[in-house]
């Protein structure tokens, strides 16, 4: 936290009124003030809100019962004393600040956390297959891939090798989803590689909404005009995770009778997001999880 940034903000406000005779804040509520008045300017500079700076102060000192001529008073009546008074409320300033932002920073990888949990214990394997391979051009049928497809995020992998014996140009991949219409939706392309001997590694993510019916992958993309190919697609797997707030709500629901401990707290938590980074503990009175 720069120090220098607060005392900017405090010269500022000195500068702002007169020195006629005000209430002096307490030093407690003072830190909490300039807190909040260091968090105003933050959110202001960061989207580029042009306010009036005593605008931006005035509701932040009326919540703690104060004017900004108080402010001013007070830090008028600071800067006449040969003491490091400022300096020390501006040191606390920092330091809480600093503390509140350990704290969220954890909280948001706790949160992270139980997203990355929810996802992966809810995701289902929609499709694979070890070994694709197209060496006549009846073969290419196999290329063309169609599944059904729900909302959320489709996660697919597969391995690639086209061989110098392929004389085919442009190759692609499309992977697309699809509406009951059959219009396409989103879609990826992997304009493939011909290397002899080297096999080429491909994931990518598609994020399916609710008008999604269908997944199609179409590997090589083989014209009319073709020659005889030779591609070989290995290692497929296609999986499916569910939308985040679905995901968080079945792993709230599965573990609905166990206590949930974060930090030593506990969360009944009708909401989605406390779960323990630790292993639930378990109810006495409950046998093991389902």
């Amino acid at each position: 936290m720069n120090v220098r940034i607060i005392t900017g903000l405090l010269i500022g406000m000195i500068l702002l009124g007169g020195c006629s005779r005000r209430r002096v804040i307490p030093d407690n509520k003072l830190v909490k003030i300039l807190k909040e008045i260091y968090l105003d300017n933050a959110y202001a500079s960061q989207y580029n809100l042009k306010a009036d700076s005593l605008d931006v102060y005035t509701p932040i000192l009326k919540k703690y019962g104060y004017r900004p001529r108080d402010l001013n008073y007070t830090f008028n009546e600071y800067s006449k004393r040969k003491s490091s008074r400022i300096s020390n409320i501006i040191e606390t300033t920092v330091t809480e600040l600093e503390k509140e932002l350990q704290w969220f920073t954890r909280r948001v990888a706790v949160l992270d956390t139980i997203n990355l949990i929810a996802r992966e214990r809810f995701k289902t394997v929609v499709y694979t297959d070890s070994l694709i391979a197209a060496r006549k051009i009846a073969d290419t049928a196999k290329l063309r891939i169609k599944l059904p497809a729900t909302a959320g995020m489709y996660h697919i992998r597969y391995g690639y090798l086209i061989d110098s014996a392929d004389r085919n140009t442009n190759l692609r991949t499309t992977h697309a989803l699809l509406d009951s219409s059959g219009h396409q939706l989103t879609s990826s392309v992997n304009w493939m590689q011909k290397r002899q001997s080297e096999h080429q590694a491909y994931t990518l993510e598609l994020n399916a909404t609710s008008s999604a019916c269908r997944l199609e992958v179409r590997f090589g993309n083989y014209g009319k005009e073709m020659t005889t190919p030779h591609m070989r697609i290995d290692s497929l797997v296609i999986t499916h995770y569910l939308p985040l707030e679905q995901a968080l709500d079945s792993l709230r629901r599965h573990l609905y009778e166990y206590r949930l401990i974060i930090d030593g707290t506990e969360y009944p938590s009708p909401d989605c997001g406390a779960l323990s980074l630790r292993p639930p503990r378990m109810d006495q009175k409950r046998d093991s999880i389902p």
